[in-house]
């Protein structure tokens, strides 16, 4: 996901309970690959999620409940 500013945000989506571990693994192999020289770091890792509480992961990743979307 960018903004206008180029700021860009790398976003996964959990696919059943208990799998943000899944969804957020694939956000650091597709930073990895990114040209961060050309586009700059990721401003946000966010993994939506189906349920819970909205909250900063120990590895910078943010789960985000998608009631939180509304």
């Amino acid at each position: 996901m960018q903004r206008r500013d180029a700021a860009w945000a790398a976003l996964g989506i959990e696919s059943g309970f208990g799998a943000v571990d899944d969804a957020a693994s694939p956000l650091w192999r597709f930073a990895s690959v990114a040209d961060q020289t050309r586009v700059g770091p990721p401003a946000a890792w966010v993994v939506l999620t189906g349920a819970g509480l909205a909250h900063r992961r120990p590895d910078g990743v943010t789960e985000v409940p998608v009631v939180c979307l509304r």
